[in-house]
């Protein structure tokens, strides 16, 4: 049976045991060989770094400003969010083992399933540290495939491929031109240049940010702050990303605004937008339909609310006010703030029950006359 040890001793660890305090020890496997001086310099800095990236306090707004493809962002987005992940089960650090010139990091992260208590593992992340002039530095496992990736420029759109693969020109044009006419269509500043890197499959888009394994492998991922697009359906047109490279000048905008109009725009898991709202119609009554103000404060909310919801309120919006009713929403920043946006712009009330929302959206599923959407 393996064996987890606990980190509790002061040789190992950078900052002290009481750092970890409400998030949980790292749990290190018996099989890392802590006699190694380099194991020792190497555990200690990412015990270090586990504990300062999942210390943040969960919140329904990614941390899009990191460095594409480095960890911390891939720590704090997808294994922090959720508080059961930080004080259930701490990371478990599987293994630190020499590759070549570098040396290879492998932690797990995991819940623990309250009814059964069997373990359910979320994710492994391989980080690979190499030999710096300071010490060991992490490399950023996107800039390595990059480097394996040829490149193909259609536009204002970079695309980085493998060799193999060729880039269908008419999707890229038509990404491109769909660059343009969102915004044109929003009033906002054409993206100077976006990087849009091309994986075949969801694992691979995980495998380019160090994951190799992912519980819930997304299709797309973007980096707007960076100019930054992957795609993890390979295809050169992702029009949900695509429309969140228009908007990088208001990336820290509520999410229920900044998701809502990239789905009201762009879809969602390549679904066109009429084809989201209505399906979501289709699908719920009334009361499984969050209310105005569990839209905006539940922090349990599925993402098909706060996409497709936010999506329907900003159509609407869009209806009753054009582009500057939709840069109006993109300047909310808090809760507060883009909740009583919405109320100017549709009227609607903090106090207003599922039912209102359902309305709302079954209305915003409705062709618009004139055929504009």
């Amino acid at each position: 049976m393996f064996r987890l040890l606990t980190i509790a001793y002061t040789v190992l660890v950078v900052t002290s045991v009481s750092a970890f305090a409400g998030q949980g020890d790292i749990r290190v496997m018996a099989r890392v060989d802590t006699s190694n001086v380099a194991v020792r310099e190497i555990l200690a800095q990412w015990v270090d770094s586990l504990s300062t990236w999942r210390s943040v306090s969960r919140s329904a707004t990614y941390d899009r400003t990191s460095i594409p493809g480095m960890p911390d962002g891939v720590v704090r987005d997808w294994f922090s969010q959720d508080v059961d992940v930080v004080r259930t089960y701490p990371p478990t650090v599987l293994s630190i083992e020499p590759h070549g010139d570098s040396w290879v990091v492998r932690t797990m992260f995991a819940l623990i399933d309250p009814t059964s208590f069997h373990v359910i593992p979320l994710g492994i992340l391989r980080t690979t540290f190499v030999r710096g002039e300071g010490g060991f530095v992490i490399l950023n496992p996107l800039d390595v495939l990059r480097r394996t990736m040829d490149s193909t420029q259609v536009g204002m759109i970079l695309y980085r491929h493998r060799p193999s693969v060729i880039v269908r020109e008419d999707a890229a044009d038509s990404a491109v031109q769909f660059v343009e006419q969102t915004a044109g269509r929003l009033d906002l500043a054409i993206p100077a240049r976006i990087e849009f890197i091309i994986t075949e499959s969801r694992d691979e888009l995980a495998s380019s940010l160090g994951l190799e394994y992912f519980a819930f492998p997304p299709t797309g991922l973007s980096f707007p702050t960076s100019g930054v697009v992957l795609s993890g359906a390979g295809s050169p047109f992702y029009a949900h990303e695509l429309v969140h490279m228009v908007l990088a000048d208001d990336d820290s905008t509520h999410p229920v605004i900044r998701e809502g109009v990239a789905t009201w725009l762009g879809g969602s898991l390549g679904r066109s937008p009429d084809d989201v709202l209505n399906d979501y119609v289709n699908e719920r009554d009334s009361l499984a339909v969050p209310s105005l103000t569990e839209l905006f404060t539940d922090i349990d909310l599925s993402q098909d609310d706060l996409y497709i919801v936010g999506a329907a309120l900003c159509k609407r919006a869009w209806e009753q006010g054009g582009a500057s009713a939709i840069r109006s929403l993109l300047e909310a920043r808090s809760t507060s703030d883009a909740m009583l946006r919405f109320s100017r712009i549709l009227g609607l009330d903090p106090t207003d029950t599922q039912e209102t929302l359902y309305q709302l959206v079954k209305l915003a599923a409705e062709p618009v006359a004139g055929g504009l959407k």
